[in-house]
């Protein structure tokens, strides 16, 4: 080691360079208020997305639930006095070969909007 002392000259830092590698040091050892940013932004992303989301969800729901009490309706039997009423929608009945079997095509609609005056 005394080898290495005496062949390689002692070198001082820069002006101000011990000062900056302490600034340096201090500043990582506390972390600085964008890291806070960007952690809220990362939990904010997903409460984002389901925002934009759940609008959809809802009205697939209650386009699914329309479509499942008409299919329904079609399922049960018709009668004279009780004839298939389906609201918001259409329903065809459609040929079939056996006599026993009804086929029914069944579209709904989204609801008419409430007229107001």
């Amino acid at each position: 080691m005394r080898e290495l002392e005496t062949l390689l000259p002692r070198l001082e830092p820069p002006s101000g360079g011990l000062q900056r590698l302490r600034q340096a040091i201090e500043e990582t050892a506390h972390p600085a208020p964008a890291r806070a940013w960007r952690w809220a932004a990362a939990l904010a992303a997903p409460a984002v997305l389901v925002a934009l989301w759940a609008p959809h969800a809802f009205t697939a729901h209650q386009q699914a639930r329309a479509l499942r009490a008409a299919l329904q309706q079609a399922l049960t039997q018709p009668t004279a006095d009780a004839p298939i009423q389906i609201a918001h929608g259409a329903a065809v009945e459609l040929p079939s070969g056996q006599p026993a079997v009804r086929l029914y095509l069944v579209q709904t609609a989204p609801a008419p909007a409430a007229i107001t005056r």
